[in-house]
């Protein structure tokens, strides 16, 4: 009966209770950093396996347990749990009595022969249906990562002409052309494609002056001749 007794009471509980081993086993999962989700799997298999070794009279010592206290156990889980839950516990006890038999706490583990619940088949409407739904889900994504791709794409064709026509318009702004500085004079009596320099212009419209002149005195003198 010493075996039965719950933590707290009485006394101390000896090496080889579950719940003693259990603590062990935690600290071992943690040193091999195994993830939190799994620690809690397999640490809580092994609790709720000593509270059902206590409800039902079962012992709590690991080397006292037999193979049909675990399969009572298992079961039990099946009768109030879904299929996979089962075997989740079937897992964690698996591990946690494996690793006792490599600490030495037991010589042989209690579930040697024993087979882990098997899991219902999905149909294969449902995981169809299931597949269908997640590739619907994914859609969205995918549009949206394909969208993005071609906009980067044409970005990527029309940066070039892009980036040198805002280029000029920065140098214009930066840099502009002074307008040509033409007097009025100039501009009246200058031909547009007159390209000479205006000291060569100056020139020649200075002789052009003197021979109208020339030609006004000329065109005098003959008048007063006759």
């Amino acid at each position: 009966m010493s075996s039965m007794l719950p933590a707290g009471i009485g006394r101390q509980l000896p090496r080889g209770h579950l719940l003693v081993l259990n603590r062990s086993f935690r600290r071992t999962l943690e040193a091999e950093n195994k993830s939190p989700r799994t620690i809690e799997a397999y640490t809580d298999a092994v609790r709720l396996l000593a509270t059902y070794c206590q409800a039902h009279g079962h012992p709590l010592l690991t080397g006292e347990l037999k193979r049909e206290h675990i399969q009572a156990f298992i079961a039990d889980q099946l009768a109030r749990w879904k299929p996979a839950t089962a075997h989740n516990r079937y897992r964690g006890l698996h591990a946690f009595f494996k690793w006792a038999v490599a600490e030495g706490d037991l010589e042989a583990s209690p579930m040697g022969g024993m087979r882990p619940p098997q899991l219902p088949e999905q149909p294969v409407e449902a995981v169809r249906a299931e597949q269908e739904c997640s590739r619907r889900a994914r859609v969205p994504d995918v549009v949206a990562a394909v969208g993005q791709r071609a906009v980067v794409a044409r970005w990527d064709e029309q940066e070039p002409a892009a980036l040198a026509a805002i280029r000029a318009r920065q140098a214009e702004i930066d840099d502009p052309l002074p307008p040509p500085v033409v007097e009025h004079s100039e501009r009246l009596r200058r031909p547009l494609d007159d390209h000479r320099p205006r000291s060569q212009i100056d020139h020649a419209e200075e002789i052009d002056g003197l021979e109208s002149q020339r030609h006004r005195r000329e065109r005098l003198n003959g008048l007063a001749h006759r």
